[in-house]
């Protein structure tokens, strides 16, 4: 008989849901993440009627702005699954050192998101090596309906401060006076 050890994770979904947070409470597009592992992620958002982008997106008939949904999907497939696995790998400390940068996108829309909707976004991930993600996302409105589709791709890059040296045990160069090191390195 065979059995495979799966390990239980190292990060829990309120403290992946924290480590997205350095982006801003304003501009976080998660409310909750509802399922996390190696190969998919599942979170919801609800578009508050006072969010900032309504007053100017139609104003007579206000609706989200797609790149608002377009960020919502890389939020919960390219930078929350980015941190559960680099987490897994390197553990929560490090991965809180890290920020998740959009490489690229495409997406379609198929349905107008209201304010006052609650959202699901569904992410498979399909592919992770060296810091780099590729994943699908589809977001799904209250009646289940596809509302947008994308695929998103990111790195995660490490910071560090201002005059602060990468040492040896980073094993990447020194970049003297960078806040981000751009180029990902294996641990």
């Amino acid at each position: 008989m065979i059995t495979t050890h799966t390990a239980e994770p190292v990060v829990s979904p309120s403290e992946l849901l924290a480590m997205v947070l350095p982006c801003g409470a304003q501009f976080l597009f998660l409310d909750e993440i509802l399922e996390a592992d190696q190969a998919h992620l599942v979170a919801r958002y609800r578009f508050r009627k006072d969010s900032f982008f309504y007053s100017g997106h139609f104003p007579e008939c206000p609706i989200t702005p797609g790149t608002i949904l377009l960020e919502a999907m890389i939020q919960c497939g390219m930078t929350a699954q980015g941190y559960y696995l680099l987490a897994q790998e390197t553990g929560k400390e490090n991965a809180r050192r890290h920020r998740f940068l959009a490489l690229k996108s495409e997406v379609e829309w198929f349905e107008p998101v209201p304010p006052d909707t609650l959202v699901t976004m569904r992410s498979q991930l399909l592919a992770w090596k060296f810091r780099h993600i590729r994943a699908s996302v589809k977001m799904f409105n209250e009646n289940d309906d596809l509302v947008a589709e994308s695929l998103v791709s990111g790195t995660g890059v490490l910071l560090i401060s201002a005059g602060e040296h990468m040492n040896s045990s980073d094993k990447s160069p020194e970049c003297e006076g960078s806040i981000t090191k751009g180029v990902p390195y294996e641990s």
